[in-house]
């Protein structure tokens, strides 16, 4: 018995990995910074002030990107209903590295839609960081420049995923040997 439903959740799980299509990856690189500010004779304190405010601005956009309010509206200005989307929210995850530098990772299940999901979202981050502050004559104080990546292509590991089915498959085909020799008794 355990060596069947070894044998049995092994072979189920190789294979889905098989058959199961590739993901596709793109990294997006985001760095906050300051914009249109007028020129001083002023002390300025070695730009203190200026890299706190980069700072929460980096936090704003950083908690804009976790928000399931603002995934759901890239998936809707994608075209895709969020509950229609096969990953749902999780197409987005964010990363802070610095205290003005974002690293957002994209994935879908094919090369157009995770270009577009690219594109959609940096026009959705620069406009709102256009519009997040701005001076007395309109012009916005903080800019996001966003630096793409290539898209990757992830396989599954088919080795890893066997090695692991495999040893569920003896955990479970233990249970259940010891299961039904219990009720046996």
């Amino acid at each position: 018995m355990v060596v069947g439903m070894t044998v049995l959740v092994t072979a189920m799980t190789v294979f889905w990995g098989l058959f199961r299509a590739p993901a596709y990856k793109v990294y997006l690189n985001l760095e906050v910074k300051r914009v249109n500010q007028p020129e001083t004779k002023d002390y300025q304190y070695d730009q203190y002030y200026a890299l706190q405010a980069d700072n929460l601005v980096t936090d704003t956009v950083y908690s804009w990107t976790r928000s399931k309010n603002f995934k759901a509206a890239v998936l809707t200005e994608a075209g895709f209903s969020e509950t229609g989307q096969k990953q749902g929210g999780d197409f987005l995850a964010s990363r802070k590295l610095s205290s003005q530098n974002l690293e957002l990772e994209i994935t879908a299940d094919n090369r157009k839609t995770v270009l577009s999901l690219a594109k959609i979202l940096e026009d959705m981050l620069k406009n709102r960081v256009a519009n997040l502050n701005q001076d007395s004559a309109g012009k916005p104080s903080f800019a996001v420049s966003i630096q793409e990546s290539e898209v990757q292509v992830v396989f599954i590991n088919l080795l890893f995923l066997s090695l692991v089915s495999f040893c569920g498959g003896i955990i479970l085909g233990v249970f259940l040997a010891l299961l039904f020799f219990y009720l046996e008794t």
